[in-house]
């Protein structure tokens, strides 16, 4: 695959949105992430389990990155998170930030499928319009 936009579960607490991000993540034998989650944090694990010899990256394995309740600020405060989430193909997905050696960088590749969820309509942010164009968004609601 070279092309994945982001699965967006969205609506109200107590509709199912955390569910199926948990069945997603156990399809593909991994954990999801909190909101409180690093940046550093998060690009760990696209490189840890997205490979299965992460020293090495060569053979990829199926991965999927699960990022429950999002805030609309934690993307628009920190460029980093929402230059992560902009990633939407494999040729585009190198990041680069700077090593604790000086004069040195390190790279990452951060293309993974990703599904996130919350309980606020991001793609009404002006800030985050590079992600929406990314996004699949599925409405969630209680039944009644």
């Amino acid at each position: 695959m070279s092309t994945a936009g982001i699965l967006f579960l969205w609506g109200s607490s107590g509709t199912g949105k955390s569910q199926i991000a948990t069945v997603a993540s156990e399809l593909y034998k991994t954990t999801s992430v909190l909101a409180n989650s690093t940046f550093a944090s998060l690009i760990n694990k696209i490189q840890h389990e997205r490979f299965y010899d992460p020293l090495q990256c060569e053979f990829e394995k199926n991965f999927i990155l699960v990022w429950e309740d999002i805030t609309p600020s934690l993307l628009i405060e920190n460029e980093n998170m929402l230059s992560l989430f902009k990633v939407l193909n494999r040729k585009n997905s190198r990041i680069t930030i700077s090593s604790q050696t000086p004069g040195t960088n390190m790279i990452f590749n951060a293309f993974a499928l990703k599904v996130i969820n919350s309980i606020h309509p991001l793609w009404t942010f002006w800030e985050l319009n590079e992600l929406k164009r990314r996004m699949f968004p599925i409405w969630f609601k209680k039944r009644l």
